[in-house]
């Protein structure tokens, strides 16, 4: 692997390389929200809007960036759900997946959501995404049927598994 990743809060200057690895990737559009010829007009756009939530109490949105080029590779973030639960997300662009820098990711997000006194992490992800089931299995995380307390079940539910890992405070 040989390179590390480091989240940080979004700011502006992240559009282009967030557009480049991120944005632009045509498998990660629908969970973002950007049209299907997303711009970079539209990456500035979405970053505005990550800082927003992010100001937010209780959300916490975050870049994935490579510590040596300081790069944007992806997006890792966590919604406060009630006391001491949230729901974790994250992407990853295709060009650097299979590296680890996902797990890295994960792993520092439920450490930060561990320092806000968060106990329970819950996960959703496609039945179908193998890749990230197993992400989310390697970090500690365990399938369940239970929904998150809160979190209203929708038709696309069944397309979805949940995840979760209770964190030691």
């Amino acid at each position: 692997m040989g390179n590390s990743v480091l989240l940080r809060p979004f700011c502006l200057a992240d559009a282009s390389s967030f557009y480049r690895n991120v944005v632009s990737d045509p498998s990660l559009r629908r969970f973002l929200e950007v049209s299907d010829a997303p711009t970079l007009a539209e990456a500035e756009q979405y970053i505005q809007n990550r800082i927003r939530y992010q100001e937010r109490s209780r959300f916490y949105d975050y870049a994935i960036v490579l510590e040596e080029s300081g790069e944007v590779i992806g997006e890792a973030n966590a919604a406060y759900i009630r006391e001491g639960l949230a729901d974790i997300g994250y992407v990853i662009g295709a060009g650097m997946r299979k590296q680890g820098y996902g797990t890295q990711a994960v792993c520092l997000l439920l450490a930060r959501l561990r320092q806000e006194n968060i106990h329970t992490a819950y996960a959703a992800v496609h039945t179908a995404n193998s890749a990230s089931r197993r992400l989310l299995e390697h970090v500690g995380m365990k399938q369940t049927t239970e929904v998150p307390p809160g979190v209203k079940r929708v038709e696309e539910d069944a397309e979805l598994c949940w995840y979760v890992k209770h964190l030691s405070v």
